[in-house]
């Protein structure tokens, strides 16, 4: 509750004419916006130090809302330009928000799957890299770390469309290279083993 108060409140001193209003107003929203995500994931209040800067914060604000200084004013109606930046900053904010919060929970995927990975618990391992993938669509680690999964449960061809898919996110990137030579490697041993001799000799 009171991280959306702070936000809405912080957002309100951003429609002042009053410039340094204006940027404690931002500096609130952002403060109390950044303390909400956080909290998604159990963290910040928890920790004391933390915990007390908050309510210093909102304690802050409170007194300054409150304050002789800070009165509200007859604001002119806004430009339709003025909208249109306000608009276009709030849209900029969110697509932050959400990349940045699927980033978090992508690289808890990541240490997860490395984590199953050690305790050779391998389908689990495979399902937080693939999440992890499609939470960080542009990460080519998750790919490659996949597809090892997948040759240590000799899946061969699963291992090689992730090498596969690695690679085309960096082509620069030696260790998928080399990951890809391995598994096409074994990909040929596995066909040589199966061939008979009169199929060979044919």
């Amino acid at each position: 509750g009171i991280l959306l108060a702070g936000i809405v409140f912080g957002l309100a001193m951003t429609c002042s004419n009053d410039t340094q209003r204006r940027r404690l107003g931002f500096m609130f929203a952002a403060f109390f916006c950044a303390y909400l995500v956080d909290g998604l994931f159990g963290f910040n209040s928890r920790v004391p130090v933390t915990g007390v800067l908050l309510f210093v914060i909102a304690g802050a604000m409170e007194g300054l809302w409150n304050s002789g200084q800070i009165q509200q004013e007859v604001k002119p109606r806004a430009t339709g330009r003025a909208l249109a930046w306000r608009a276009a900053v709030l849209l900029v904010g969110i697509v932050i928000v959400i990349v940045e919060t699927r980033t978090f929970i992508g690289e808890l995927a990541r240490y997860k799957g490395r984590s199953y990975m050690m305790g050779n618990s391998l389908p689990a391992a495979a399902y937080y890299f693939a999440k992890g993938g499609r939470l960080m669509p542009w990460d080519w680690l998750f790919p490659i770390e996949e597809g090892r999964v997948y040759q240590r449960q000799d899946k061969t061809e699963p291992a090689l469309e992730c090498f596969k898919r690695s690679l085309s996110l960096n082509p620069n990137y030696v260790p998928t290279v080399v990951a890809l030579a391995h598994a096409k490697f074994e990909q040929g041993l596995s066909i040589l083993n199966t061939t008979s001799p009169d199929d060979a000799a044919s």
